[in-house]
C-alpha cells in the first residue's frame, strides 16, 4: 500500500481519500475513468484535472492529479506512463455497501458490462479495478449471536459471484 499525504488549509471531509494510478495499458486513461465512475455513481462529480504540460515528466495531456466525488466520498486519480510494474489488483479494491437487491443489481450490472465478475460480491471494472458489492442485508446476517444461521448465510454467499439478498436470507432462515 502506497500513501500520498495531502495537507489543506481547510478542514476535510474525510481524512483519507483513495488515489487510483493509472498505468500500463490503463496510463492515459484517467479522464476517461473520472466520467465513466462519476456516470456510475449518484451525486458525483469531477472537481478538478490538473494536466502534464509538455516537459513536465509524463505524457502532455495524461493526469497529474484529479479530484472527483463519488457519491459524496472524496476520491483522486492520476496517470503515469512510467513502468511502475503495480497494476490494480484484488489487494486494493472498494467496497460498496448497497441498501437492497435493486442497487446490488445496478452497480454489479454497470461495472460487469464491461469488467469481470468474480466470487463473493467482488468484479473488476473494465479497467481492472476491484469492487466489492455488498448489500447491508448480508452484514445483518453474517454478523448475529446466531451463529448456525450466520454460518449458513456466510456458506451461501460464498457459492455466489452477485450478491442474492433472497437466496442469503434463505440459508439463514431455513437452515
Amino acid at each position: 500500500m502506497s500513501w500520498q499525504l495531502f495537507l489543506s488549509s481547510e478542514k476535510a471531509k474525510q481524512k483519507f481519500s483513495p488515489v487510483m494510478m493509472f498505468t500500463g495499458e490503463n496510463a492515459g486513461k484517467c479522464k476517461e475513468a473520472l466520467n465513466y465512475y462519476t456516470n456510475i455513481f449518484p451525486n458525483s462529480k469531477i472537481e478538478g484535472v490538473m494536466e502534464y504540460e509538455e516537459g513536465q515528466g509524463d505524457v502532455a495531456g495524461n493526469v497529474a492529479h484529479s479530484q472527483f466525488i463519488i457519491n459524496d466520498y472524496v476520491m483522486m486519480a492520476m496517470d503515469s506512463s512510467h513502468d511502475h510494474k503495480a497494476h490494480f489488483t484484488e489487494g486494493t479494491s472498494i467496497t460498496i455497501m448497497t441498501k437492497d437487491q435493486e442497487e446490488t443489481d445496478y452497480y454489479w450490472n454497470e461495472f460487469t458490462k464491461e469488467g469481470t465478475e468474480s466470487m463473493c460480491g467482488w468484479l473488476k471494472d473494465k479497467y481492472g479495478f476491484s469492487w466489492q458489492i455488498v448489500p447491508h442485508r448480508l452484514i445483518e446476517l453474517t454478523n448475529t449471536h446466531e451463529v448456525e444461521k450466520a454460518q449458513k448465510a456466510f456458506g451461501a454467499m460464498m457459492k455466489m459471484k452477485k450478491i442474492i439478498i433472497k437466496d442469503i436470507e434463505d440459508a439463514y432462515y431455513n437452515s
